[in-house]
């Protein structure tokens, strides 16, 4: 209760707590009755503070634009904190470290975004469609993100420029690509088992199926400003990647049929 000694003896009077355990929630009940519903409170410096999802977003958005700007090494806890108007301790309050906010921001800009193309592969997976189909699907989500998707552009950028000076790297593959890379390795080893295609490494094939979808759109990632694709440019990308990925992994190559002849062999 000792949080609660900034309030007045006349407002403690009245002042009725009631924690709801599941959402965190706080509903203060005033002296006519009536609910007011806030974020859950936290003490600092014997005073009441109340921290909000809506502030968490603002330092995640401004967070991004910084390092949009200014790169990832200038943008600064301080920097952020002095653009935000409030005080560093209060930044550190919803963050405790700077990598904190590093995947705060991957997870809101592009892992959310990869989510779409996750849950089609759940969805293919749990409908019992083919390998072939689940892949499609998924890969024009992915496509989606990898080539109309501006900020997580952007963000790639910045993040591909300070890896070798950092750790964000490493951060921005853990909490965006490897989920979904995760996700595909599952995928191909439920289809090495039902025989739908080859024994193979399945977390090398799922980064290969990947690297295929970017091949054809990663100079995207050059330019300044490029169009965005529609679904009718998308569509034949992602199934361009899925034949030439499943050509190689049929249980029964063309190439491997018995008296076919390599190419010296035709020459001569």
């Amino acid at each position: 209760m000792a949080c609660f000694r900034s309030f007045g003896l006349a407002q403690r009077r009245w002042l009725r707590i009631s924690v709801l355990i599941r959402t965190h929630k706080f509903f203060f009940r005033s002296p006519r009755g009536v609910k007011e519903k806030r974020t859950m409170p936290y003490c600092y410096g014997g005073s009441m503070r109340v921290m909000t999802d809506e502030r968490r977003a603002d330092i995640i958005r401004l967070t991004a634009l910084l390092f949009e700007q200014l790169g990832y090494e200038a943008t600064s806890m301080s920097e952020i904190s002095r653009r935000l108007g409030g005080s560093k301790s209060t930044l550190y309050r919803y963050f405790p470290t700077k990598d904190d906010l590093v995947v705060a921001v991957v997870k809101t800009f592009v892992t959310a975004h990869m989510a779409d193309a996750i849950a089609e592969l759940e969805k293919g997976i749990e409908r019992g469609l083919s390998l072939q189909q689940v892949l499609l699907r998924f890969g024009e989500q992915a496509l989606k993100v990898v080539a109309n998707d501006s900020r997580a552009r952007s963000l790639h950028r910045v993040i591909v420029a300070s890896a070798g000076q950092s750790n964000v790297g490493e951060l921005f593959f853990e909490a965006g690509p490897a989920q979904m890379q995760a996700r595909l390795t599952e995928l191909i080893e439920h289809a090495v088992r039902r025989g739908e295609i080859q024994p193979v490494d399945p977390p090398i094939a799922a980064q290969q199926f990947t690297a295929l979808l970017n091949a054809q759109v990663s100079g995207r990632i050059y330019q300044q400003n490029p169009r965005d694709l529609k679904p009718a440019q998308l569509r034949p990308m992602a199934m361009l990647a899925v034949d030439f990925f499943l050509s190689a992994l049929m249980p029964n190559p063309p190439s491997a049929a018995a008296g076919s002849k390599g190419p010296r062999q035709a020459a001569g």
